[in-house]
């Protein structure tokens, strides 16, 4: 949501990325280190997922590995705030 966005699917609508700044994630690296860090702050805004269980369509073997799918929903306007208040994107009140 942050860098990419999502470009959306059937019933869910997309959403735009949340910095118009493409090289954000390298000039505040060690912000978003520590942000996406194992149990970082990015965790608070995960609002739901599935219940843990991953149907067998949702693994596919890629070599030696798996790839596995889960549904993930995000408080956007939580992250939004957050990271307006750290300083890393603008506010959508900040005009141009």
């Amino acid at each position: 949501m942050i860098f990419k966005g999502f470009t959306g699917m059937q019933g869910v609508p997309g959403q735009r990325p949340l910095t118009t700044n493409p090289n954000l994630e390298v000039e505040q690296a060690e912000f978003f280190r520590n942000f996406f860090h194992e149990g970082g702050k990015y965790m608070k805004f995960v609002n739901i997922s599935n219940d843990g269980s991953v149907a067998a369509e949702d693994r596919l073997k890629v070599g030696k590995e798996y790839k596995i799918g889960v549904v993930v929903s995000i408080n956007v306007a939580g992250l939004r705030k957050d990271l307006e208040d750290a300083g890393m994107i603008r506010s959508l009140n900040s005009g141009f």
